[in-house]
Parts: C-alpha cells; structure tokens; sequence
C-alpha cells in the first residue's frame, strides 16, 4: 500500500536546498503533499520520480509502503499516521484497493483536517510503469477493466464478476428507472387554469 501525497509549490516560494520542506507561505511552511507509495515500496518512489519528471515544481513530501497485515499488527497505523503528521502533506493518494483503502483513510483524516485524501488503488503502479496499461483503443471505449481483467484473472475475477458487475447492474437499473420516472412526470398532462372541482358557494 501507499499513502502519497503531492501539490505544486508555488514559483520560487520553495527552500531550493531543501526541497522537501515545500513551499513557504505567509511566513511558515506550506502543507505538502504525501505521496504514499503502492506495494512494494519500489513503485511509489518510481511513482514520484515519474510525476516529478513530468511537474518539475511538483513537491512530493514522501512516500511509505507498509507490509501486508499492516492494518491489524501492533503500532501499524500509528507508524503511518506519524509519518504523515511529520510531513503535514495537503494531499494524501492511498492506493491500497476497496475496501481497505477507504478504511485507512476513515481512520486518518481526522488527524489531517486540513489535506485531501485520495483512494488511487493501482493508480500508483501505474505512475510508475511497473503495470502494463491497455491499448489506447481499449482505453478510449472504456474497456481497461476488460484487459485488466484478462491479464491478472485470478486477482481481479472475483472482485469484478462477484462484487463490481452486480453493483454496477443495480448503478444502471437504478439510473435507467429514474430517467423513466422523469419521463412519465413529463408527459402527464397539466390542468387547465380553472378546471378544477368547482366549489359550493
């Protein structure tokens, strides 16, 4: 997993010899970015290289991979959450899957009020190019999950066919319902001024 974070300094506002304070505002020390790294800890460094290379005046305040079963052994979080106080990041990218993702960040924004927190999943590895991406065509019809899908079946199967399709079934059913609702309502003819039930006087 990762917890990263990243924002851009503004131009000339950053201590040059030491990049990573960040960016200087109003007299004290900007709220930086963390840019969490996924697993291993290898792609999220690779991660921050990368989008450096392409932001030049991106700050990346840090990045962190814990091991698996983090979440439940002792001081696991704790060690997480000091790392991020430390660096007082303003965005926080998470990229450990649904649902344990969303979990982590419940438990840590309450510690960071001030920052963005971000659930990324493999976003991280593939900032780094350590996932392969689908062909551009497949990518532009919205089918990435298909070769996703394809190429790690026993990782992704169930997560998409078992718990994703039903959901995204009832998302659609749901939408196309309330569309057809709308319809009706629209079509369903106004009465004419004065037509209602005439009153005894």
């Amino acid at each position: 997993m990762g917890v990263p974070a990243a924002r851009h300094a503004a131009s000339g506002a950053g201590d040059r010899r030491r990049p990573d304070l960040g960016a200087v505002r109003g007299g004290g020390p900007a709220r930086r970015p963390r840019l969490p790294a996924g697993r291993p800890a290898r792609r999220g460094r690779g991660a921050a290289v990368a989008l450096r290379a392409r932001c030049p005046r991106l700050v990346v305040a840090g990045t962190q991979a814990p091991p698996y079963g983090f979440e439940s052994a002792p001081g696991g979080v704790a060690a997480i959450r000091d790392a991020l106080r430390a660096a007082a990041p303003g965005l926080v990218f998470v990229g450990l899957g649904f649902p344990k993702q969303d979990r982590l960040i419940e438990v840590l924004r309450a510690d960071l009020p001030g920052a963005w927190f971000v659930g990324c999943g493999s976003a991280v590895a593939f900032a780094a190019g350590a996932v392969r991406r689908a062909p551009e065509w497949m990518r532009g019809v919205g089918l990435e999950w298909l070769f996703r899908l394809l190429s790690e079946p026993g990782r992704l199967a169930r997560r998409y066919l078992v718990h994703d399709v039903p959901f995204a079934l009832r998302l659609l059913a749901g939408c196309v319902l309330r569309r057809a609702v709308r319809r009706v309502v629209r079509r369903a003819p106004t009465p004419a001024p004065g037509s209602g039930t005439p009153r005894r006087g």
